[in-house]
């Protein structure tokens, strides 16, 4: 049978399109308005803090009038800016702004502030100035302001501002004496203007500082929008189960879109995110031009840092890069600024930069960060469609296409997976590990072709770095369970055995292949974290390769040996085996919806980002836990071990509002009840058993992962936790491959499941996801 394109190719073509528009109308509208504020004192003449009240009366409307005059000392500021912040300060709480005035005495000027809710000191009053204010010739040196405040309910109301220093000078809007005040007091606040702003794309171009013309920006976008239409087009969505075995035309079908999907997304956040704006990435680049031996390189990445204004937008949230800011550059003292030492930190990335060095030497730092960028969006297109052509042939489920899908759920992944770093290799690694792993657990008759991926994932990334270390027990844990459990349906057990355990072997001796002294001396340096009782085995592993072929080896041999006894356990307590899946599996799935509710009336446990006192290896482990047992929350998301994966773009400070995450959290909440659900009811105790023991390798995962960042809290959280959630995640996206609903009466399965409402939908919440953080990061930086 040959597997359809999606279902209705206009609609898609109309929907890809649509979200193409969006995103265009977001680049080509205008940046924020951004004000640029003058502080009414400067810091340095700043004396003591005051409160200074203000005078009270009952208005006719029922709410109270508050008065005060103020001295204007500087009128040329006054007619020079926009706005006046000043700041008020309530006796009580939860009290609303009506309104006020700030008048110039004897003249047309004046400033008004409208109303808001919630009247707090911290935030603001904005006082808008009028035409008539814009004349400093109108305006008189010590002129008389009379500010008049409106506001509903009871209670003193206050101006703040501070005592003047001894000889400094005056404040631009001063209190004047009056009464038992007998001393001037200058007023706290800001003069504001706002300087002109201009289309994001022209501000984002020259961040990048390739080309004064528009035209490789608009076409790179372009190329992004058309990826993704041809992905939809050619991604096929009708069951493939009936392709037994599945045709070559289905497998490559299914990569290559999944391919197409993968890359538009990661081609857009290579194009869209500011240059510089993933975690780290200037100093990674140094650590290429250091590498690559091209000094030109790491002088041009310091200059390019001050162009693009790094240091003041980075990780102040309110900051954004403005028309003012083009030729200006901002530069500051960082004594972070050094190159990363690439051969220590990854031996695969070290290998992979050697090689691609010389094409790009002597190009200018834009442009060899957009090189890496278009680079590693390749490679991740390409592990995702490898990894999806691979469940095709290997699932026997209606929907094996679908189940790289959960991937491209999560908004930061195709950010994290094209920023320059070594996370960015690391990320398309952790997809062929993730979906080996689901593989396994779909424990279907070709399940034993996981061994090569799997070993190969692992070799991998444990030459790519240190902090995909703790995921070997995961990894480890899935070993183990293919030794007790075997194979599912196989009639050549020693075969398939042999299959396995030759594949991972073989690909886990990537390992010793890709390792450098440096890398080595890094991994020795680094293995005084791991716990006391890990680091005989580990060293004697790191300096033992051939070691791995007879444990490998000795593995094969017993799970071959064991099958009889397996078969003789499971027939004993098939029984009761398949009534504890029948009722766990249920049960499991209303514990999801319960920890989703409760999070909405309960506070769930967080892992603060900076306790009090420093938190003991056993509170930080129980802390970490707790949060985790909670994922599944609506409300209040833990910034360590939830924010900084979900939804952390940048310097962990571009991150969508709670709302949009608790949609996310909810969406693989729905995954998990569904295939909790399926386990159960059709008594699947095979897979039960895999949920047991790769939950249980998560668990002891994260429990190592807790321990070798003791001594580097902030190791904890966002990319270095990326291999943990994806390797979950691909196990909770076999949800996406299970037919949910038994096949109608009269109509075959393939029929009465034709994938039609299942692509329309993951493609309406993934699309809108997508552009929705794309947009939100636009508007981030600009």
């Amino acid at each position: 049978m040959r597997a359809r394109l999606v279902p209705s190719r206009g609609g898609a073509v109309v929907f890809v399109g649509a979200l193409g528009v969006v995103l265009a109308f977001v680049l080509a509208s205008e940046s924020a308005r951004v004000p640029m504020r003058t502080p009414l004192v400067p810091r340095v003449a700043r004396g003591e803090p005051i409160t200074i009240p203000l005078e009270g009366r009952e208005s006719r409307r029922g709410s109270r009038l508050f008065r005060l005059t103020l001295s204007l000392t500087d009128p040329v500021a006054l007619a020079r800016h926009e706005e006046l912040w000043l700041f008020l300060s309530s006796s009580t709480t939860r009290r609303r702004l009506v309104g006020a005035e700030l008048r110039v005495r004897g003249a047309e000027c004046a400033l008004t502030a409208s109303g808001r809710d919630d009247l707090r000191q911290d935030q603001p009053t904005v006082f808008v100035r009028s035409p008539a204010c814009s004349n400093p010739g109108d305006l008189a040196a010590g002129a008389a302001l009379d500010l008049t405040v409106e506001v509903k309910g009871d209670g003193a109301l206050s101006l703040l501002g501070s005592k003047p220093l001894m000889g400094a000078e005056p404040g631009k809007v001063q209190v004047p004496p009056f009464g038992a005040r007998p001393a001037v007091l200058d007023v706290r606040g800001h003069f504001v203007w706002y300087p002109e702003t201009a289309p994001r794309v022209v501000l984002l171009n020259h961040m990048w500082r390739i080309s004064p013309d528009l035209g490789w920006l608009a076409g790179l976008v372009c190329a992004g929008v058309g990826l993704a239409l041809a992905g939809c087009l050619v991604f096929p969505t009708r069951p493939l189960a009936a392709l037994a075995p599945p045709s070559g035309a289905a497998i490559l079908r299914a990569g290559a879109g999944a391919a197409l999907l993968a890359g538009s997304l990661a081609l857009l956040h290579a194009v869209l995110a500011p240059p510089l704006s993933g975690p780290d990435e200037p100093y990674h680049l140094l650590g290429f031009a250091e590498l690559t031996q091209d000094p030109a390189l790491a002088k041009d990445t310091v200059v390019w840092m001050g162009e693009t204004h790094l240091w003041r937008i980075r990780q102040q949230p309110a900051e954004r890069f403005r028309s003012i800011d083009v030729g200006a550059p901002y530069v500051v003292e960082d004594d972070q600024l050094r190159p990363t030492e690439v051969a220590m930190r990854s031996a695969l990335l070290a290998r992979l930069w050697a090689a691609v060095g010389p094409p790009l030497r002597g190009k200018p730092a834009p442009r060899v960060l957009l090189a890496l960028r278009l680079l590693n969006t390749f490679i991740f297109a390409l592990a995702v469609g490898v990894a999806t052509a691979f469940a095709v042939a290997t699932v026997p489920e209606p929907f094996p296409q679908w189940l790289t899908f959960t991937f491209l759920f999560v908004p930061s992944l195709p950010f994290f997976a094209m920023h320059v770093s070594e996370t960015a290799l690391l990320c398309s690694i952790y997809v062929l590990l993730g979906t080996g792993l689901a593989v396994m657990f779909l424990d279907g008759p070709r399940a034993h072709w996981a061994g090569l991926p799997v070993g190969l994932a692992t070799g991998l990334m444990l030459a790519g770095g240190r902090s995909p270390w703790p995921l070997a027990v995961i990894v480890a844990a899935a070993l183990l369970g293919r030794v007790m459990l075997g194979s599912s349906a196989l009639p050549a057990p020693r075969r398939g055995a042999f299959v396995f355990w030759a594949g991972f072997a073989l690909g886990a001796a990537a390992f010793y292949s890709l390792l450098n002294d440096d890398y080595v001396r890094m991994v020795r340096v680094h293995a005084r974290f791991v716990p006391a009782s890990l680091r005989p085995a580990s060293e004697w592993l790191l300096g033992h390769g051939a070691a791995l072929l007879g444990i490998v080896a000795g593995a094969g041999l017993l799970e071959a040996a064991s099958r009889p006894w397996r078969d003789a356990v499971g027939e004993r307590m098939a029984r009761s085996t398949r009534g504890l899946a029948r009722r766990a599996g249920p049960a499991l799935a209303v514990l999801v919806l319960v920890s989703l509710a409760a999070s909405l009336f309960i506070d769930y446990p967080q892992l603060i980002r900076e306790p009090p006192h420093p938190l003991t290896a056993p509170e930080r482990v129980a802390a970490v836990l707790g949060s985790m047992a909670t994922m599944f929350r609506l409300s209040q998301p833990d910034f360590l071990l939830a924010s900084s994966f979900w939804v952390g773009f940048g310097w962990l400070d571009t991150m969508p509002k709670p709302p949009f995450q608790a949609l996310v959290v909810a969406l693989v909440a729905i995954a998990v009840v569904a295939l909790f659900a399926h386990v159960g009811w059709r008594q699947q105790v095979r897979r039960f058993l895999w949920l047991l023991i790769l939950g249980v390798g998560s668990v002891a995962s994260l429990v190592l992962y807790t321990l070798t960042t003791q001594g580097l809290p902030m190791a904890l959280g966002g990319r270095y936790l990326v291999g943990w959630y994806v390797c979950v995640l691909g196990v909770i996206g076999t949800a996406l491959t299970l037919a949910h609903s038994s096949p109608q009466a009269g109509r075959p399965e393939s029929e009465a499941t034709s994938g039609t409402g299942r692509a329309a939908l993951l493609l309406v919440v993934a699309g809108s996801i997508h552009v929705y953080c794309l947009c939100f990061v636009l508007q981030r930086y600009f």
